[in-house]
């Protein structure tokens, strides 16, 4: 049995042997091979084709790219959610560069101004100058940094209601305005100091012939204000009962400035109408002789006012308006837009032409950071154009953009200062 097995054995494996296809072989087989010998065939050439394969650089560069792209896929996997994900994060860091031309440069424009060293205890101060024949105040140099909005992007101020500030030609303006105010005595200073804060209202009321003595209980708590504690109208009083020395058949202590102060505290709500008209008539021509001898324009500027009534032209055409009051405008278009309402935000833009009198207040207001311009009453101004809607630029220190909400649509009416009667 032994010896007649090992050839069938050895016949085995050289049929075996046979079978297998030695490296030398060509690429394709015998046509006579049965159809399961030719796909036997093709997947050893296949296989023989990878392990070739495998020995080259490509298979491992191929290999390399494939596990940093494997080990990517994973890392995505853990930041991002899906692929909607991924897009919007790139979307960001898109919207995060173009932000950058949009982001504001905050910048200062440097201008100095006098003030008068009256900021507190304003009635002490105003009866120890009087006590002390002390005809003037006394001013200090205040150097103030009014801060822009600007941009490198577009270079220039970024609000279509501001213009750009000439910041040589403003500072040529106060300078002027600085020597008239130190050129005042203390009477002339108290005429500006009262319109400046409640002052305007009586008077304007006045004007319109609607004032009662009420108003001023109203509105200030009294003929010495107690937000300013300041005594409106104390010269023009005082010349009225000087030469009316008697009320009610009571002396009137005019030469005691506390004592007079008090009997105007404790009767102005009953003066009657013919007191009041000489105070208002005499106030008002005072108030219109400094703008006779007030500094006159050089060049031409811009004002700027925010009200919440058209009253210049209901209609907004154009067209010349000789105003009827004295007007309270900014140097700035921030502060005036302070003073819109958000119903119906309304601002003049005023171009002022050259050689027109003008008094800048900020120094000796009792309403301080308003940079407050006054335009004498029978001023003529000339409406170049109807209102129209601008949206003023987000309330925000980022970025320039317009704030599309209604709140902000401000219906701006530009208009020429152009001569003064």
């Amino acid at each position: 049995m032994k010896a007649s097995s090992l050839p069938l054995i050895k016949t085995t494996r050289r049929t075996e042997t046979q079978t297998q296809t030695p490296l030398s072989l060509p690429l394709s087989l015998p046509l006579s091979f049965s159809s399961t010998k030719r796909a036997n065939s093709s997947h050893l050439i296949n296989d023989f084709k990878v392990m070739k394969f495998k020995n080259t650089n490509i298979h491992k560069s191929l290999l390399k790219k494939l596990e940093k792209a494997r080990k990517t896929i994973i890392e995505d996997n853990d930041i991002f959610i899906d692929k909607e994900h991924k897009l919007l994060c790139m979307y960001y860091d898109k919207i995060n560069e173009i932000k950058k031309q949009l982001l504001i440069e905050t910048k200062t424009i440097d201008i100095s101004y006098k003030q008068n060293l009256i900021q507190t205890n304003e009635f002490e101060n105003f009866i120890n100058k009087r006590k002390n024949n002390e005809n003037h105040l006394d001013f200090i140099d205040i150097d103030y940094k009014y801060k822009i909005k600007y941009n490198n992007y577009n270079h220039k101020f970024i609000n279509k209601i501001q213009d750009n500030i000439n910041k040589e030609l403003l500072q040529s303006f106060l300078d002027k305005q600085n020597d008239f105010l130190e050129s005042l005595n203390l009477r002339e200073i108290y005429v500006l100091k009262y319109y400046t804060y409640h002052g305007d209202i009586y008077l304007n009321s006045y004007i319109d012939g609607t004032f009662k003595p009420s108003l001023i209980k109203e509105i200030g708590d009294g003929i010495v204000d107690s937000d300013t504690d300041v005594c409106y109208f104390f010269y023009q009083f005082l010349d009225y009962f000087s030469v009316h020395n008697s009320y009610n058949d009571i002396e009137v202590p005019i030469y005691d400035d506390i004592k007079f102060i008090n009997f105007l505290k404790e009767n102005y709500l009953n003066f009657d109408n013919d007191i009041y008209t000489f105070v208002f008539d005499l106030y008002l021509r005072e108030l219109q002789e400094l703008f006779k001898k007030a500094p006159r324009t050089t060049e031409k500027m811009v004002l700027y006012r925010g009200i919440d009534t058209n009253y210049i032209l209901n209609k907004s055409e154009r067209g010349y308006y000789k105003t009827s009051h004295f007007t309270s405008t900014s140097l700035f278009a921030e502060k005036a837009f302070a003073y819109t309402k958000i119903k119906n935000r309304i601002m003049l833009k005023i171009i002022v032409d050259e050689n027109l009198p003008l008094i800048f207040v900020e120094g000796i207001t009792l309403a301080k950071g308003d940079f407050e311009v006054i335009i004498p009453l029978n001023s003529v101004l000339y409406i170049d154009y109807a209102l129209k809607k601008v949206n003023y630029y987000k309330n925000s220190n980022e970025i320039i953009c317009p704030n599309m909400d209604t709140t902000s649509i401000v219906n701006l009416t530009t208009v020429i200062y152009s001569h003064y009667e």
